[in-house]
Order: structure tokens, then C-alpha cells, then sequence
């Protein structure tokens, strides 16, 4: 293709061979990755750039995972494109070199490095290599030759001749999550010739699991892990469908790897319909829901080029340029470029072929032509149209009339922002100071203000896209290299503040290479001059207030809080006064309550702070503080206003709503009069109104703050002592103690083999017809509120101690009870005690102590002999009138045994031990001491009952056998 006129000598053209590949990669890394997207109508083309697909930040480090396609489709002997991997590997070895001097090329000081993992793919998923960092020995030559297949007898390898997408993905995704760098930018380069074809019969179940997982599953867990994927396709689109289902299957990968990467512009998937059945969530093709590309390569031979390309893109900070893209052949020349300053460097990737060559053309029409070696990438940088003003256009020379074309990227420079000083001037360029007075009076004309300096580069060339958005500017241009501002004109009393002028120009033709709104540089004129100009006819003085609309002034009323405070108010009215050129002037404030605030209290009075107006440059205040004076001689600038209340306010609520009238009185010092009277009508204007709107709550009293707090700690307290002694004395409710029945019966006594005593047969009956006695109670107190009741029966009494249910420690201890019987000897009673207390020694044998707690209560005599050798004992069952505790038949005869040869056992001992201390009517020996009730002493082992019942319980002389049987643990 011939391109116009030889090169010009002024311009350095550096053409860059594919192994050098040393342009200029700054640290600011990842600006964008990009999708090969075939050209477009120029329009087309700048509605593209303005959503440039930019997935990784620049400063993250990159890891790399390739999962390489390893199915039959490559590998067959008979039908394999690359049966003996030959091509593969020279791709993934030229791929691994220029990847290591692509990255010897960052600077020394760049923080970001990139990771490289190889892993294999076909019915299954292999790792060949993990991740570490890319270089000239990573991956290895044998792990090259692993990611292809098992090379045996010449020949490839391959297990199945199926392609598991599905489990490909999910491998590459568990790689990323577990190995890995956490914020790295995480790419995915999946290679593949097929279709997605896991068991070699396609159904249509597969089908849609595909989509279904896709989108479900496989697309939303990558977003969270960040990982972008780019599906590097050999021939895809023309694969000979020779399998029932071929075609649907083919579309559903398509639909895939759309939702996967977002990518909508791909010439194989652009314009794909939306699966039949499967709301995909993931599908959009909005360009900020983009997660990488979908590419297609001509042959092997591009694969290293098209791996390359997308890690290259992502280190280099490079942005897709869609415009310059073109079809093999069709010669499409680029859109107008902005001036060359504002680009860094421009790369073009050749899909198919060659890329021999460019040629430039100038705003003026000079056409610039170069060529190249071809041998790979070209590399433009700031040297090759560094020079060029707006509106030049670029177009490359390719071999081949078939193919892909050419895919172009950009990196735009990180232009500063553009700054110039400039000085302001009055309209006949004099100098202005930082107050302009007249000594003509009213007779002056107002002050017109020029800002002049130097044009910031470009701004002059891009007029008419400046924003300037400033109100002090009345009108703009520039002239011999300067720009001048013109700024509205000043009246009497008026004054400018003379901040920096801050615009934004977009670039002539930015648009085209960067987005509609993608590329703005900023504008700012610094003004060299003072902080602000006033305009003053009379030399007098001036009320300046912020925040004023309509010559109302909102002033803040302190100090900030809701109760009312014990200090005066105070009131900032954001107010300035300008003190005059001669004489003084006098500001007089009245406050005034709104109409519907009448009611409040005289001592509500706003007079000028004498804390901040002391007198000197802070002027004096005067009279009864509703004065202010600002004398030329003694004041230093402007004095703010602030206000405060005469006194503290009393206790109360508050609603403070009205306003302070100001009103200036200006004294010029003037003997004809003629500037007083131009004065008097000027101060009139200046009147100012300051509204005040507050409100507070009365304060609370100290010390009844206090006695109620102590007041309602000490209820506290007892309310928590009450409700724990009422919780005690709730979990010791019991039947009423004064109402119990009492039966009573002599119940015959026998004893068994192993000389332990029991009822006869038939006592449960005797004792059920036994007559029953109401229990007649005594109750009377003692000291520390215990309680006591009495009960008496004919020969049984009962005396129970509780104590008074709001005495704690009582109620901590537990009450207690005494058993005595009037008409038999030793005692075995239950409930057993709690605790056991020593019984009196005139009541030894007679006192029985047991647990007050009870619900029912049983005692046992021990057993008596009577005529014709039999032995009987008494037996008393106490049960309440009613509830469900009342019937007698719940009384077990087993555990009155139990009681029965605990008072035998007591008897035998004969007195030696204190029943309270030893025994003391225990129950917790009732089971035990049933089981391992103590032998009869040696003498009496004939007859068991012998020594209890022949002297009515009275022991027998004491002697070796009387020693009592060994207590249990």
C-alpha cells in the first residue's frame, strides 16, 4: 500500500521491533485491558472510547493464570491442529521471553510485578505450574510441554476427546481465591479451539447447565474474587458442525462467554440473543459491568501475540483506541487527534499478517510515511507526534487481504494542572492597591478591573470548550500569548475578592482517543495582587455581612447546647466594619423581639460584646453597650460584630426570636458639609438586620438533682432487698402449718433373716384406719423476728421454727424443728435436717431435730416388747387437710422401716450419742441406714428384737457388744 510523501527530517521516528518493546511503560500500571474489537463507523467508534474497558487500578500488582486447551481437538493424531504441540510451544516459549523483557523494562521504582500460573484443561483440569513470578525460567520448557499433553512416540497425547468449560472455570476460580495474591488484578487467559463438549454426546441438559451455572454460579463468585477473563478463541467461527446439537451448543458457549466477560462488541458474540429460558442476571452490556473480552485469532502463529497483548495492555497503563482499529486491507484511516502533547504513546497489536508501516497526516495536509519490520507490535511514542497540533489522523499498513486487522491502544499523558499568574490592572492597565479611593466624591466613575498573564498551553487553541463558571467575570480573550480577564465593574462601596480563576478546557478532538468525558485539563490563574480590591467614592466607612439575602443577616447564637447555660449569650453576626478614611463612625444596635415573642423578659437584651470590643483596633463601645465606635485614628481594619446579653438569663425555658437593627452613623469630619450630606444618604443603605433564633431548655437543680438521685438509689436498694426476700420466701411455701391432720397407730414389728426390723403385713391397712387427729397450733415469736408454732398432740409434740420472711440471714439459714415424744423413747423422724443443732441433755433420747421445709412429716418410735413376745412402735403420720400431699396412701411402709431401725439402731446406743448431733432424725440415713442397718450385739443375735422391747427401749448394760456399729462414709 503506498501512503503519501517521504518522512519529514524534523520528526525522530522510533520504530520499536516486537523484542525491544522498551516504550515508555510508566509506573502508573493497569489503566486499562482491552477486548479485539473489530473497527467501527467513526461515530460508533467515539460512543465506544467513552466507556473504555479499564478492569484493574494502577498500582495493583497482576496475576496471570493460562488455562490451555489439551482436548483431542489439538492433540488427535489423525485430526489434531497441533498433534505434535510444535506450535503451542514456540507460542508459550516466545510468549514467556518478550513477557520477561516486556517486564525488565519497568522502572527500577515501580511497586508491581506480575505472577505467572500455567494450567491444562480437556475432560478434566490439570496444574502445571503455580503462581510465581513471570521471567525467562518461569514456566519451565518441561512445564510448557506438560500444558500440551504427554508426548509419547512423536505424538500428543490426550485422554478424551472432550472440553469441560465447566470445570475449567471452577479450577481457575479456586486457583485465584487459595493461591492467589490478595488485591492483585487477576486475569484469566482461557484458550481455547473448541466448544464446550464435557463427555463427547452433547444433550440438551448440558446445554442449559451451562448457561445456568454460568450465570448462577461460576460469573457472580468470579466478580467477588475480581477475576477478568479474557477467552482467546483459534477458529471458533469456522468449525464444521458435525454433531447433533452442535449449533445450539456452539450459541450457549457464545452466551457464556458474553455473560462471563461482558463483553458485547466482539464480532462473535455481538448481537447474540439472550438465552431461551434463563434469566441471566449477569448479562449486560453496559461497559461498566464488563469483566473482559472475547478474541478470536486466525492461527497458532498469533496465540504468543494475543497472550502477550493483554498482559502488556494491562502493565502499560494502555486504553483501547477503537478508531484506529481497522480490517485487513480496507486502509480506514483514524479520527482528528488531539494535539500530540496529550498522548504518551500509541500501540498497535496486528491480529493476522503484518503491521509494515503508518502514515501520518498533519492538520495542514502533509502526509508522513513510515515503515517497519513487522515483526510484531508497533510502538509509537511522544518523539513520533509529540509535535503535532489538533487535528492530525494516522492510519497503518498491513500484509494480507484477509484477517483480523489491527488493534490499537493509547496511554494518554497525566497532564498537571495548568497554571499561569496573572495581575490585576485597572482598564488603562495601572496597578490597583487594596483600596481605590476618589478624592472627587460622588463625582468618581466606577473602577473597571483587568486580570492579564500568561495563556496556559492549549487554551488559547481550545476556546471555545473553556468553562470558566467564575461570577466576577464579565468577559474573557487572549491576546499576544496573554489572557485577559475582564471583570465586572465596582460602585461606591463595593469590593472584589480576588481568589485564583480556575476553568477547564477539554483538548481539541480528546474525544476521539479518551470518551466524551474522559479527559479535561484544568485552567487556574493565580491573581498577583492583593486579597481583595474595595471601591470607596467617600474614604468612608463600610458594613460588609456574609450569608446576607435581602439585607437580612442570620447570626449565630452560642453557646450550642440545649439547656440553658450559666454565662451570658453570646451572638456571632458574621459581620464586618470597615472603619472610614477620616473622623469616626457609630453603629447602633436595638433589639427587637418578634411580634409574636412580645412576652419576653426585659432582662433579654443584646448589646455589643465588650469582650471583643474593648477599644483600639477593636473600637469602643459606648454608653449602655448598644454603641459601637470605630475610630480612622485608633482602628486597624475591619472589626467583626459580635453580641452578647447584658447578664445571665434566669432559670427557664427560652425561646429567643427577633433581631438586632444596625444602623452606621458616620461622622467625616467634613467643614462644607458636602461629603456629610452624601454620607448621610450612603450609611442610610448600609442598615443591616441581624436575626436571632434560639431556643433552651430550663437548666436542672444541682443539689434536688442530687437528693433525688440519692432518694432514688436508696429505694433501689430496699425495693432489691425486698424482692429478694419476697424470692426466698416464695420458694419456701409450704402447706399452712396449723392445718395438718395426725394419725396415729401401733403397728406390729417383726424381723427378718439378716436382723433387720420391718412392719407386719397388713400395717399399711391398720395404719390407714387409724384415727385421725387435728393438729392444734401455738404460735408465738422470738428475738431477731424468728417464728415459732407449737403443736400438741396426745403424745407427740412438734415445735417448728421459721424465721420472719424480710429477716434475710433467717431466711438464708433455714428454719427448723423439733420432734419429742411424751410416751416412748428414741425418735427417727423425716424430713432430715438441713443442719443439726445439740440437743438440751435433759431432753437426750427425746429431741429430735428435722428440716422445717416439709409438706409432710412421719416419726417412728423404736420398737417395744410386749406380752407373748411381740414388739410393736408407734408410728405418727402428719399430712396437710388438703392438697394433693393430704392422702395417707401415699405413705410408704418401706421408708417407715427405714425410720423404724433408725430408732432401734438409736435405742441400742443407749444415750452414748446425742440424737441431735449424731443422728438428729437425719433422713439421708433412711435409704442407707435400712440397707446397713447395725447387727444386734452378740448376746441378743438369737432374737433380733432382743435388747429394744424387754425395758421399753431402755438400752442394756453397756459393755463390749454395746459399742455402736461403725459409722458409714
Amino acid at each position: 500500500m503506498v501512503l503519501g510523501a517521504g518522512p519529514d527530517p524534523a520528526m525522530n521516528v522510533r520504530l520499536r521491533r516486537f523484542g525491544w518493546l522498551r516504550a515508555a511503560l510508566a509506573s502508573v500500571l493497569l489503566w486499562g485491558l482491552l477486548a479485539a474489537v473489530p473497527p467501527a463507523t467513526p461515530a460508533a467508534a467515539q460512543a465506544d472510547a467513552a466507556g473504555a474497558y479499564t478492569p484493574c487500578a494502577s498500582d495493583q500488582d497482576i496475576d496471570v493464570l493460562v488455562m490451555m486447551d489439551a482436548s483431542g481437538s489439538l492433540n488427535a493424531p489423525a485430526t489434531g491442529l497441533d498433534k505434535d504441540g510444535r506450535q503451542r510451544t514456540e507460542a508459550l516459549e516466545r510468549f514467556r521471553a518478550e513477557l520477561a523483557s516486556l517486564l525488565a523494562e519497568l522502572p527500577a521504582s515501580s511497586p508491581v510485578s506480575v505472577n505467572l500460573a500455567l494450567w491444562r484443561f480437556e475432560s478434566d483440569v490439570r496444574q502445571i505450574a503455580d503462581f510465581a513470578p513471570a521471567s525467562a525460567g518461569h514456566p519451565s520448557d518441561g512445564q510448557i510441554r506438560q500444558s500440551l499433553g504427554e508426548l509419547r512416540g512423536g505424538q500428543l497425547s490426550y485422554r478424551t476427546n472432550h472440553t469441560d468449560y465447566l470445570r475449567a472455570l471452577r479450577a481457575a476460580g479456586q486457583a485465584f481465591r487459595e493461591r492467589g495474591r490478595p488485591g492483585a488484578c487477576r486475569l484469566l487467559l482461557f484458550f481455547s479451539d473448541g466448544l464446550h463438549d464435557p463427555t463427547g454426546r452433547l444433550t440438551p441438559a448440558q446445554i442449559e447447565e451451562l448457561r445456568a451455572q454460568v450465570c448462577g454460579q461460576i460469573k457472580p463468585s468470579f466478580e467477588s474474587a475480581g477475576i477478568d477473563t479474557y477467552a482467546i478463541l483459534l477458529g471458533f467461527g469456522s468449525a464444521v458442525d458435525d454433531k447433533p446439537l452442535e449449533p445450539e451448543m456452539r450459541t450457549a458457549t457464545m452466551q457464556a462467554l458474553r455473560a462471563l466477560t461482558g463483553d458485547s462488541g466482539s464480532r462473535l458474540v455481538r448481537g447474540l440473543p439472550y438465552a431461551d429460558g434463563i434469566d441471566c442476571e449477569r448479562w449486560s452490556d453496559e461497559p461498566s459491568d464488563r469483566d473482559g473480552s472475547v478474541v478470536e485469532i486466525a492461527g497458532l502463529d498469533n496465540l504468543a501475540l494475543q497472550l502477550l497483548e493483554v498482559v502488556d495492555v494491562a502493565a502499560s497503563g494502555l486504553v483501547e483506541w477503537t478508531n484506529c482499529g481497522i480490517d485487513a486491507g480496507t486502509g480506514t484511516r483514524s479520527a482528528p487527534m488531539p494535539a500530540g502533547r496529550y498522548i504518551d504513546q500509541i500501540v498497535a497489536y496486528p491480529r493476522d499478517g503484518q503491521v509494515t508501516g503508518y502514515d501520518i497526516e498533519t492538520a495542514d495536509g502533509r502526509v508522513l510515511t513510515h515503515s517497519s519490520d513487522g515483526s510484531g507490535p508497533l510502538r509509537l511514542g511522544a518523539d513520533d507526534f509529540g509535535g503535532l497540533e489538533a487535528g492530525w489522523t494516522i492510519e497503518f499498513a498491513t500484509t494480507g487481504d484477509d484477517g483480523l486487522g489491527v488493534a490499537c491502544f493509547v496511554k494518554r499523558v497525566a497532564p498537571d494542572d495548568l497554571q499561569s499568574t496573572g495581575s490585576v490592572t485597572t482598564g488603562l492597565g495601572d496597578a490597583v492597591s487594596s483600596v481605590e479611593r476618589s478624592a472627587q466624591g460622588a463625582d468618581s466613575a466606577p473602577l473597571r478591573l483587568t486580570v492579564a498573564g500568561a495563556a496556559p498551553a492549549g487554551l488559547c487553541a481550545d476556546a471555545s470548550s473553556v468553562e470558566w463558571n467564575d461570577p466576577r467575570l464579565r468577559d474573557w480573550y487572549c491576546r499576544d500569548g496573554q489572557v485577559v480577564f475582564e471583570l465586572n465593574p465596582l460602585d461606591c462601596q463595593e469590593s472584589v475578592d480576588l481568589a485564583p480563576l480556575v476553568g477547564s478546557f477539554r483538548p481539541s478532538h480528546a474525544e476521539a482517543v479518551y470518551g466524551a468525558d474522559a479527559f479535561e485539563v484544568e485552567a487556574r490563574v493565580v491573581i498577583d495582587g492583593p486579597a481583595a480590591v474595595l471601591h470607596d467614592c467617600f474614604g468612608g466607612p463600610a458594613l460588609e455581612c456574609a450569608s446576607e439575602s435581602d439585607g437580612v443577616v442570620v447570626a449565630v447564637v452560642t453557646p450550642d447546647t440545649d439547656e440553658l447555660p450559666r454565662e451570658r449569650l453570646r451572638a456571632d453576626a458574621d459581620c464586618l466594619l470597615h472603619p472610614p478614611e477620616r473622623g469616626h463612625v457609630d453603629l447602633v444596635a436595638s433589639w427587637q423581639p418578634d411580634s409574636g415573642r412580645a412576652d419576653l423578659a426585659g432582662e433579654l437584651s443584646w448589646l455589643f460584646d465588650d469582650e471583643n470590643h474593648t477599644g483600639g483596633a477593636s473600637g469602643e463601645v459606648l454608653g449602655d453597650g448598644t454603641t459601637l465606635r470605630l475610630d480612622a485614628d485608633d482602628a486597624i481594619g475591619a472589626v467583626p460584630l459580635r453580641f452578647a446579653t447584658a447578664d445571665e438569663l434566669r432559670n427557664g425555658d427560652w425561646r429567643i426570636a427577633g433581631h438586632i437593627g444596625l444602623t452606621p452613623q458616620w461622622e467625616p469630619e467634613d467643614p462644607d458639609g458636602r461629603i456629610a450630606a452624601e454620607a448621610a444618604q450612603w450609611t442610610r443603605q448600609m442598615a443591616r438586620s441581624v436575626e436571632l433564633d434560639r431556643s433552651y431548655s430550663a437548666r436542672s437543680d444541682s443539689a434536688a438533682a442530687r437528693w433525688l438521685t440519692l432518694l432514688l438509689v436508696a429505694a433501689s436498694l430496699l425495693l432489691s432487698y425486698l424482692l429478694l426476700c419476697l424470692a426466698l420466701a416464695c420458694s419456701m411455701t409450704l402447706p399452712d402449718a396449723t392445718r395438718f391432720w395426725i394419725h396415729r397407730a401401733d403397728l406390729d414389728v417383726v424381723a427378718d433373716g439378716r436382723g433387720r426390723l420391718r412392719f407386719a403385713d397388713g400395717s399399711a391397712g391398720h395404719l390407714a384406719a387409724a384415727r385421725a387427729a387435728s393438729v392444734r397450733g401455738t404460735k408465738s415469736r422470738g428475738g431477731r423476728g424468728k417464728r415459732t408454732l407449737r403443736w400438741q398432740t396426745d403424745d407427740l409434740g412438734v415445735r417448728l421454727k421459721r424465721p420472719f420472711w424480710l429477716w434475710l440471714p433467717g431466711l438464708i439459714r433455714g428454719p427448723w424443728s423439733e420432734v419429742q415424744s411424751s410416751s416412748t423413747g428414741m425418735l427417727a423422724a423425716r424430713p432430715r435436717p438441713r443442719r443439726t443443732r445439740r440437743a438440751k441433755s435433759s431432753m437426750a433420747g427425746k429431741l429430735h431435730l428435722a428440716d422445717a421445709r416439709f409438706r409432710s412429716l412421719e416419726a417412728v418410735s423404736a420398737p417395744i416388747g410386749e406380752s407373748e413376745g411381740r414388739h410393736s412402735a408407734t408410728v405418727w403420720v402428719a399430712r396437710p387437710k388438703t392438697g394433693r400431699d393430704a392422702p395417707l396412701e401415699q405413705t410408704e411402709m418401706r421408708d417407715l422401716g427405714a425410720l423404724l431401725n433408725q430408732a432401734a439402731a438409736q435405742a441400742r446406743e443407749g444415750g452414748t450419742r446425742s440424737p441431735g448431733r449424731e443422728n438428729g432424725g437425719d433422713g439421708s440415713a433412711s435409704a442407707r441406714d435400712a440397707d446397713a442397718s447395725p447387727q444386734p450385739p452378740p448376746e441378743n443375735r438369737g432374737d433380733p428384737l432382743g435388747g429394744v422391747g424387754s425395758d421399753h427401749g431402755r438400752p442394756p448394760p453397756r459393755g463390749r457388744g454395746d459399742r455402736p456399729p461403725p459409722r458409714g462414709r
